[in-house]
């Protein structure tokens, strides 16, 4: 069972806040370090929030692009707080940023 995240329109994304969601992404993180190719970030947080990546992204990465679909991570916790902050594009877009961040420092 995982978590249901309750957003409000002035709340900015805080990763303390999340521990689960921070577990989550770190372990993902870790799986994808070694792996070459660009869009990491970017494939897993499109078919996490949308459950879509962008074909131009599979050409770039589809080693990665496989991995993403694969469903072999636990990403509920993930796509609870994407689902619960649809409504607010300010989160969203701190919360993708610090998604992005934890790639971008392994």
């Amino acid at each position: 069972m995982y978590n249901s995240y309750t957003i409000t329109g002035a709340q900015h994304f805080d990763a303390a806040e999340y521990p689960l969601v921070v577990s989550e992404i770190e372990l993902l993180s870790r799986d994808f370090l070694n792996m070459p190719g660009d869009h990491k970030a970017d494939m897993l947080i499109s078919y996490l929030k949308n459950h879509s990546i962008k074909n131009d992204w599979i050409d770039a990465n589809p080693q990665a692009a496989k991995l993403t679909i694969s469903n072999r991570f636990s990403t509920g916790e993930i796509e609870s707080l994407f689902t619960a902050g649809r409504q607010y594009p300010g989160f969203l877009s701190e919360f993708e940023e610090y998604f992005k961040s934890r790639f971008r420092s392994n």
